[in-house]
């Protein structure tokens, strides 16, 4: 949260109604306002990656080596030398996670639409049953990351271990 606060204090320093942009008002932002934000806010993400990939063992750590603060140095440490590839699998699994959540709530949504018809009105059935799917897929998705996270440490570990025996 703290790397996000440059942007809007940028922006009120230089006469932007930040309130505004909070109620998704339009506010039109210029060239030499837009491109400083946008660059920093690809920075951000792209560090935030990185830390997340750093970061991805922390978890398992705490879990199955009862680690408490220790558990991200020995995190960063385990995931020396394979950090773009935990990140290629982050933005694959993302990707997938998107489009299939999008497919679920288009095919059910239509399929659904079909069934119990367009009632008017802001809560129909049709709607809560496409709710409903799109939540199961999620959910799905996300009991598939923190295993994906146990895998890896499995992996890596045994990896170490295999090391350590030959040397």
């Amino acid at each position: 949260i703290l790397l996000l606060l440059p942007v809007p204090l940028a922006l009120m320093l230089n006469g932007y109604d930040v309130a505004a942009l909070a109620r998704m008002e339009e506010v039109h932002l210029t060239a030499a306002m837009a491109w400083p934000i946008a660059i920093y806010w690809f920075l951000v993400a792209a560090v935030t990656l990185w830390a997340a990939a750093r970061c991805i063992l922390v978890s398992p750590l705490i879990v199955l080596e009862k680690r408490m603060f220790d558990a991200i140095p020995q995190s960063i440490r385990m995931t020396r030398g394979r950090t773009w590839q935990i990140i290629g699998v982050m933005l694959l699994f993302a990707l997938v996670a998107i489009v299939s959540m999008l497919a679920a709530r288009v095919v059910f949504g239509s399929i659904f639409q079909l069934i119990a018809g367009g009632d008017p009105g802001p809560i129909t059935l049709a709607g809560v049953l496409t709710s409903v799917t799109v939540a199961a897929v999620q959910t799905a998705f996300s009991v598939i990351w923190p295993a994906f996270a146990a895998k890896l440490y499995l992996a890596l570990t045994s990896a170490a271990s295999r090391e350590h025996q030959v040397t």
